[in-house]
């Protein structure tokens, strides 16, 4: 179903009598998500400035990383070589009417193919008091040890790994509507493995995924 890991938005949900999904984006207490999401890709003509400078800074970013750049540790270029593809940019407003929030979870339950994630955030004079955390654990899904809370301040990129590494959420915005962009990396040999095989695979990988520029395969 779209709770199993790599699902959602394509599983199935046969019944949701709890409403974990919000799937009617009313305010709730408790639900698994409530963000209001599109995705852009570098040509989308509603955001131009994402293909000609956000993404093609993004890409310059993973190629410093690995070439372990800027001091990077070569253990950080290592598990990044075989980046070769990024996901279309996707644009989210958690909204304070429904207290708009993201219960712990990892970014490679998205998609086994996620390896980083960049996101890069756009809210004024942000404070504490208006929520909206990126809540960092430590190490292990489902770790409850908070590492450290991340407010979304306009212009601040922040870049972590998709996977266990980093369990996150998005805590209840209590005041204020909350923007932010995200572009996940995809670890290339993944990705094809598991998107080839199938038409429904082969159309997603031309449709909702970019190579890396320069392209480096």
């Amino acid at each position: 179903g779209q709770l199993g890991r790599g699902n959602r938005g394509h599983g199935r949900v046969e019944r949701d009598d709890a409403d974990l999904l919000n799937t009617g984006d009313r305010p709730r207490q408790w639900c698994m998500w409530d963000d209001n999401l599109t995705y852009c890709g570098d040509t989308d003509l509603r955001a131009a400035p994402i293909g000609s400078c956000y993404t093609s800074a993004l890409d310059t970013l993973l190629r410093t990383l690995q070439d372990c750049g800027c001091g990077v540790a070569p253990v950080v270029a290592k598990r990044l070589e075989e980046v070769h593809f990024r996901e279309k940019v996707m644009v989210a407003c958690y909204r304070a009417e429904t207290r708009g929030q993201y219960f712990q979870h990892i970014d490679s339950g998205g998609g086994a193919q996620r390896l980083l994630t960049a996101i890069l955030y756009f809210n004024e004079g942000w404070r504490r008091e208006d929520g909206g955390f990126n809540r960092m654990f430590r190490e292990g899904w489902f770790n409850t040890e908070v590492k450290e809370d991340i407010l979304p301040l306009a212009n601040r990129l922040l870049v972590f790994w998709a996977d266990c590494d980093c369990p996150h959420e998005v805590t209840a915005q209590l005041a204020r509507d909350r923007y932010a962009m995200t572009v996940w990396f995809a670890h290339g040999p993944t990705l094809l493995r598991d998107r080839l095989p199938t038409p429904e695979g082969r159309k997603e990988l031309v449709e909702d995924f970019h190579p890396v520029a320069p392209r480096s395969f």
